[in-house]
């Protein structure tokens, strides 16, 4: 009898643990890209998925997923529950947080990253050798201009050191460069997206946000690893 009361308590324990593992399957959106799996709340209102890795890799003939990029749209409110400072309004449209992955090489992540990825822009030269430029954040920031036209821009660049002809230009893009921002609605426009780009593992990360929220960039770059790092821990056997 206490036999079969054990083997009855053992059936009843593998049945318990399926039906749980059978629910965790069915609760996430599983996303590969590269040689990296993310596991996605399934029903997470918070966050969007835009997986392009599946539609790229199928029209070039190949499935190993390491071609195209996915993108997962935040919410402000999410944003703002983790960084209290994040201005979750744009002059009337929500501030969302993107974070694009593509699969790259370290030498192409560390070319784009590089110092002379935007030394034209620091140094003022070719295209911006006629740019306009203002200061930004109380004389913090410093917008340069795609055009010789004044502020409000529509397309611009954003540095934390004034551009100059004999600018030094550092090794690392980020000792330098802020973002590249556009304005939505062009020069009657005041929403705005910038973007800026950081390694991740084997991903090339762009993050994209408003300019009000520039001021804490290295928040954001923070918080979005360690939330894609949730997403990979969320898949069944993943480290």
């Amino acid at each position: 009898m206490r036999t079969s009361n054990m083997m009855l308590a053992t059936i009843v324990l593998v049945f318990i643990i399926y039906t749980a593992y059978s629910f965790s399957q069915d609760d996430f959106q599983e996303i590969e890209l590269g040689s990296t799996k993310f596991c996605m709340p399934e029903n997470d209102l918070d966050i969007d998925v835009l997986d392009q890795s599946q539609s790229a890799s199928q029209f070039f003939g190949n499935h190993d997923h390491n071609f195209g990029s996915v993108q997962f749209i935040i919410a402000p409110s999410l944003v703002q529950e983790n960084i209290n400072e994040y201005v979750i309004d744009d002059y009337g449209l929500p501030a969302v947080l993107v974070l694009n992955l593509k699969v790259a090489s370290s030498s192409d992540i560390n070319r784009w990253l590089s110092g002379a990825s935007y030394s034209d822009v620091l140094r003022l030269e070719g295209d911006f050798s006629s740019s306009s430029i203002s200061e930004d954040d109380g004389g913090l920031l410093y917008s340069v201009s795609w055009s010789s036209e004044p502020p409000p821009y529509v397309i611009w660049h954003v540095l934390n050191r004034p551009p100059a002809a004999n600018a030094v230009v550092p090794l690392s893009l980020s000792e330098y460069y802020v973002a590249y921002c556009s304005r939505a609605g062009g020069r009657k426009g005041e929403a705005s997206n910038c973007s800026f780009s950081e390694g991740y593992n084997d991903f090339y990360l762009t993050i994209t946000t408003s300019m009000e929220n520039l001021k804490i960039k290295k928040q954001l770059i923070k918080y979005s690893k360690e939330l894609m790092g949730g997403w990979k821990r969320g898949c069944v056997g993943e480290a």
